[in-house]
Parts: C-alpha cells; sequence; structure tokens
C-alpha cells in the first residue's frame, strides 16, 4: 500500500466514524426523549418499556464512547506524521564501528513482520552494528540483549500494541534508563513508519538525478 493510499485509508475511516458517532447522538438524543415521554405519561405505567428504552440508551452511549476513543486513537497516529525524519535520525547515530561487546543499537518492533522491514531498510543502507528484535522476544527472555552496551535505541508500534504484552513497561523503562533521551527514538505506528521510509525513497531518487 503506497503512502498516499494509505492516508487517504486513514481519512476515509476518520471520516467514517466521524458520520457514525454524529448519527449515533441524534438517536440517543431521539430515545431519550422517547423515555422523557415514558416517565410524562402518567396514565400507564410500562416499567418494562421504559427499562429497554434506558437499555437502548445506554447500549447508544458505550457505541459513542467506543467510535470516540477510535477516533482519538487514528489523530493522535497523525500528531506523530509531523515528523518523517525520525529512522533518519535514529540511523544517523548508530556508531559505526561495532565494540567487543557487540551491537550499540537496538531497534525494537511489535511484529516479526514490522521487523522485516527493517531488516530490509538496514540491509539496503549497508547499516550494522544493530540488533532488531520484538517487544514479545524480550519480555520472554527470548534474546539476551546487553543494555549497558546500548547507545541508541528505537521503539516501533503504538502503546496499544506494546500493552498487549506482559513485562512490555519494564523492558521500555529499562531501555529508557540506560540510553539517553535523546537517543531514544519512537515511531508511533503504521502511518508514521511508513511516511519515515518514504524518506529514504526520496533521498535515493533525489541522488539519482544528480
Amino acid at each position: 500500500m503506497s503512502n498516499k493510499n494509505f492516508y487517504e485509508l486513514s481519512t476515509l475511516n476518520k471520516n467514517k466514524l466521524t458520520c457514525m458517532i454524529e448519527a449515533l447522538k441524534i438517536e440517543l438524543l431521539e430515545n431519550m426523549k422517547k423515555c422523557e415521554d415514558i416517565l410524562k405519561d402518567t396514565s400507564r405505567n410500562d416499567n418494562f418499556l421504559l427499562e429497554k428504552q434506558i437499555n437502548t440508551c445506554f447500549e447508544l452511549q458505550c457505541k459513542i464512547d467506543d467510535y470516540s476513543d477510535k477516533l482519538k486513537d487514528l489523530e493522535s497516529t497523525d500528531d506523530y506524521t509531523e515528523s518523517p525524519n525520525t529512522v533518519v535520525d535514529f540511523i544517523s547515530n548508530i556508531p559505526n564501528v561495532v565494540s567487543d561487546l557487540g551491537p550499540e543499537s537496538l531497534v525494537v518492533v511489535t511484529s516479526e513482520k514490522v521487523g522485516m522491514q527493517y531488516v530490509k531498510l538496514l540491509h539496503d543502507l549497508v547499516v550494522k552494528n544493530v540488533i532488531i528484535t520484538t517487544i514479545r522476544a524480550l519480555t520472554a527472555g527470548e534474546v539476551n540483549v546487553t543494555l549497558g552496551n546500548v547507545k541508541t535505541a528505537l521503539l516501533d508500534g503504538s502503546e496499544e500494541e506494546y500493552q498487549k504484552f506482559v513485562g512490555s513497561e519494564t523492558v521500555r523503562l529499562v531501555i529508557a534508563d540506560h540510553v539517553p533521551a535523546y537517543r531514544l527514538y519512537r515511531v508511533r505506528g503504521d502511518v508514521h513508519r511508513y511516511q519515515c521510509f518514504a524518506m529514504f525513497q526520496t533521498n535515493c531518487d533525489g541522488n539519482g538525478d544528480q
């Protein structure tokens, strides 16, 4: 999927969610009015109908809250698409010489698929001195990383993705404790990553014209 198509899909999803939220709000107001009408009608005491309307209102409010949270997630993702140089900055801070203690740079991802994207990128750029691993492997102790030797690190993935892995917060705190803040980079999700990777393609195209 190209960057353009990805951004268009993101915008489409936001517009769709916004419309759905507005439609649900209108439906909620209509059902709340029905509740008021039932309460005002003293000629009948229909508790079953009132309870049904209250449950309907509750379900509608839950849907509104759920869609609103999803919309916030999409909008928060956009905040990070304004920094397309994140991966460029990370790579520029990778030491050229591998120390005796091992690689001095670390990339943590939330899936092996994303990890392979970084493997390919670094291979194409002939960049070494980097450990690429998943947060699952780190939390499970499947990979041995000497964090005391790590000089720069990049964490790829949203907060929601990391929270799926028990112990991920502890791992991130340990990394933050060993790596200086100005050498700790974050890629917040697919949109941000695609934009970062596109910077390398842009640079290659520009160099080819010279």
